[in-house]
């Protein structure tokens, strides 16, 4: 309900952003976004009392805008663009997760009056034409007297990526210091709220570094929620982040200590089985379900990538999660982690017996779609049972419309090495990708990652596609065609195929580089 009553508010907040006021050109498509994500938030939250809104924040701006501005193919919010034909290539998370989180940030900073003030300036001045994003900065700087907007805007609306924020003890006070990971030396203003011990403090950095005085030093110290960046705690802070999994008491930001430990896991400061083994403990003991969401996203991912995939302690643990009535909802999440990534016979056994049966256990909530789910991912790992089990469950299927889905993914996992060769081959004719989501998933099936080396050919022929691809596809269609042939792979050899195909092409498409290299940014990462 939430999610419907989000998108409703969404789309009425573009009557005064987009329509009322227009961008001048489409380089500022994203602040009629923006406005949309940040105006539905202030709606909706107010409607469901019982939800932690900061928390779903976090989770929904943060930890998703993260995932491409962590990469090195990540863009600013305010991308250069010359011809409207590229106008597509735009979207995406930094749009529509990192432009939000922003806009909290300069709603903050200014204030709530002269941010109120600000906007409705802007739409009375503006009402009925175009304006760009300096209009809106400039009416908000006079607004905001003693702070610098503009400066404030160039770093977080024409810049790409984020900070890394560190906080080391030193006579007698807390120095606060960023850094550019890129190396260019650029700073994001912002304000930083820690806990020294589990007490708040804060400060805001401007420059590269910021102090609080702090006499004794302190035996911990975590970022709180309204951080955006990587935040590199020291290693005690780290040990204990790890042994304290629940040790903040908001929400929001045991989120933000939770993604700081999986930053620093791809970072190689944190070893994956210390990371799976305080996820687990935190998800049998956390109330909020926006954390315990998180945390089965981010086991989702070592499951599958890593040092951690096929680690038979972590997948058993999710087998207990997933049969644990005490974790409620959760249970449902624990299944479908482990739909993509389990490699153990028994649970494959398990998996098995429940498709089988056609039954969910008592207490897992199944749907249609999850029974056909099970089928597809049994045929990966049982291929003598694929007859079975595509005849079963096409007969199954109720829903006509899911039935002709089926037909059409359930190619994807045929044993034969020669079919799904042609099926892959028949995807690089445009006649052949009409129905884009199901084309996802049948790349993601074609390249699943306990298939993955037989599939290692499929890479460059998808990437020569990809201008194809932007052209005759969906906006949205570029990034998840490469995303979904590239989600299943991570060893060395897929990362040879991505940077010679980009390396042979420099003056490749700059903005589908940066699609491709968001797609791959996990078959680069230390902790491999």
């Amino acid at each position: 309900r939430l999610s419907r009553i989000d998108l409703i508010a969404h789309e009425t907040a573009h009557l005064w952003f987009g329509d009322a006021v227009t961008m001048r050109w489409f380089d500022d498509v994203w602040t009629k976004e923006v406005f949309a994500n940040y105006f539905a938030a202030e709606m909706t939250g107010p409607l469901f009392p019982g939800t932690n809104t900061a928390a779903s924040d976090f989770r929904s701006f943060r930890i998703d805008a993260y995932k491409e501005d962590r990469t090195a193919g990540s863009t600013p919010i305010k991308q250069r663009l010359d011809n409207l034909c590229d106008a597509g290539l735009v979207y995406g998370n930094i749009i529509y997760y990192k432009a939000p989180a922003v806009m909290q940030m300069l709603s903050a900073l200014s204030g709530p009056e002269a941010f109120r003030s600000g906007i409705r300036e802007y739409l009375r001045t503006y009402l009925y034409g175009n304006a760009d994003w300096s209009d809106l900065v400039d009416i908000l700087d006079r607004h905001t007297p003693g702070t610098d907007l503009k400066a404030w805007s160039r770093s977080w609306v024409t810049e790409a990526g984020m900070p890394d924020v560190q906080a080391r003890w030193e006579d007698g006070k807390i120095a606060i210091t960023q850094q550019d990971p890129a190396g260019k030396g650029r700073c994001w203003p912002q304000t930083v709220d820690l806990f020294l011990d589990g007490t708040p403090v804060s400060v805001f950095l401007e420059g590269e570094r910021a102090d609080i005085p702090c006499p004794e030093r302190p035996g911990t110290v975590l970022p709180a929620a309204s951080l955006y960046g990587c935040f590199l705690p020291d290693s005690a802070s780290l040990r204990f982040a790890l042994a304290h999994p629940g040790f903040l008491p908001a929400p929001q930001d045991r989120l933000c200590q939770l993604a700081t430990l999986y930053e620093n896991l791809l970072r190689g400061r944190v070893d994956p089985g210390d990371f799976a083994r305080s996820t687990v403990s935190l998800i049998r003991e956390e109330k909020e379900r926006q954390v315990v969401s998180a945390a089965f996203s981010y086991l989702g991912t070592l499951l599958i990538h890593g040092p951690s995939a096929g680690d038979a302690r972590l997948e058993e643990a999710l087998v207990s999660l997933m049969q644990d009535p005490a974790l409620g909802e959760g249970r449902k999440s624990a299944f479908n982690v482990l739909q993509r990534g389990y490699r153990l016979p028994s649970t494959a056994d398990l998996m098995y017996g429940i498709w089988e049966s056609g039954q969910a256990p008592e207490g897992l909530n199944l749907s249609e779609r999850d029974f056909m789910t099970l089928a597809l991912q049994l045929a990966v790992r049982l291929p003598e049972r694929f007859d079975t089990l595509r005849t079963v469950q096409e007969g199954r299927i109720r829903n006509p419309d899911r039935k002709r889905e089926f037909g059409f993914v359930v190619r994807a996992v045929d044993p034969s090495l020669d079919k799904r060769n042609e099926l892959m081959q028949s995807l690089l004719d445009p006649e052949n990708r009409r129905m884009e989501p199901w084309v996802a998933t049948v790349l993601q099936y074609l390249n699943h990652p306990l298939r993955q080396a037989e599939a290692l050919p499929y890479i460059t022929p998808a990437l020569e596609e990809m201008e194809e691809v932007k052209r005759t596809g969906d906006i949205f269609f570029p990034k998840n065609w490469i995303s979904a042939v590239l989600s299943g792979h991570d060893s060395p050899e897929a990362a040879d195929a991505v940077e010679a195909f980009l390396a042979a092409r420099p003056d490749y498409h700059p903005m589908l580089r940066n699609k491709i290299l968001q797609a791959a940014h996990h078959l680069t990462l230390p902790h491999k």
